[in-house]
């Protein structure tokens, strides 16, 4: 994902919503060669992070990234919220949710486990836009994101 903020920030947007694999917006040119690309998400340009220019990737293998086509503002609003509210680091047993939904961001995460009765927190997680409801209330302490 800071590898997709610098892009993003690039192309004029001010956040990524998620990042894709397998060249899913098209194959990757021949002549174009970057991998390993570890930006820290202060750079102002892709090039400016460090990546190796050998690279052992096929044209099917390029990433992707979907940028967040709200206001600078929005994503404030949104960042506000989350840190009022939302508890990083906590999740929930695998074995006691309800189900799993893909979700853009914790807030819509948060939208849809208000949307069941039976739901009583949830476990956001970026890295793959999974939704988990739960319906018990047992926490373990892990390195991911869990919201109220």
């Amino acid at each position: 994902m800071l590898d997709a903020v610098v892009v993003c920030r690039q192309l004029g947007y001010h956040g990524a919503t998620r990042v894709t694999k397998e060249s899913r917006y098209g194959t990757v040119s021949s002549d174009f060669a970057m991998d390993n690309v570890g930006c820290s998400a202060r750079e102002a340009k892709l090039l400016d992070c460090p990546h190796s220019k050998q690279d052992d990737c096929g044209a099917a293998e390029g990433a992707g990234v979907v940028c967040d086509l709200r206001s600078k503002e929005e994503i404030e609003a949104e960042r506000a919220i989350l840190l009022s509210c939302f508890e990083e680091g906590v999740s929930y047993y695998y074995g006691e949710y309800l189900d799993f939904d893909a979700s853009e961001s914790a807030v819509a995460c948060q939208k849809h486990c208000m949307a069941h009765d039976d739901c009583s927190h949830f476990t956001f997680y970026a890295a793959s836009n999974r939704c988990y409801r739960n319906g018990l209330v047992t926490k373990v302490f892990v390195r991911i994101a869990n919201f109220c």
